[in-house]
């Protein structure tokens, strides 16, 4: 499944365009939005836009799930399983249970965030999930 979006181009560097992307100046005037915010974005150029051109582009929404599922579910698995290992530990060596399901709890939640951080590297560099202009419009 792929996601399309319309963006310009601003900038173009060996193969990869960096292309403006978001709402218009008129978004600001209606009041509904939050104004005329922009995202940049880098994306593959194998057709070869050049600045300022109006491009359509797409990007992949298979791993969707799974990157739901490691920034939002993981850590929150994680936390309740660090606090259920250490009341278990905490009853079998006779010590404070909420102190140990505290400290647990902590430690499960960081490296739950740390292994966040290592996906986001590795997805950085992983060529599938960089976007790719499809169509030059104008």
């Amino acid at each position: 499944m792929k996601n399309q979006e319309i963006g310009y181009v601003i900038e173009i560097e060996n193969n990869t365009a960096k292309v403006k992307v978001g709402r218009h100046s008129d978004c600001k005037n209606c009041g509904g939005c939050p104004g005329n915010n922009s995202l940049i974005l880098n994306v593959q150029n194998p057709l070869g836009a050049k600045v300022g051109q109006k491009v359509i582009f797409e990007s992949k929404k298979n791993k969707m799930l799974s990157s739901v599922y490691v920034v939002y579910i993981q850590p929150i698995v994680l936390t309740f399983i660090g606090i259920i290992l250490g009341y278990f530990i905490a009853t079998y060596i006779h010590k404070s249970i909420q102190t140990y399901e505290i400290i647990l709890g902590s430690i499960f939640f960081i490296l739950s965030l740390i292994y966040i951080r290592f996906i986001e590297l590795k997805a950085k560099k992983d060529k599938d999930n960089i976007p790719t202009i499809t169509k030059i419009l104008s």
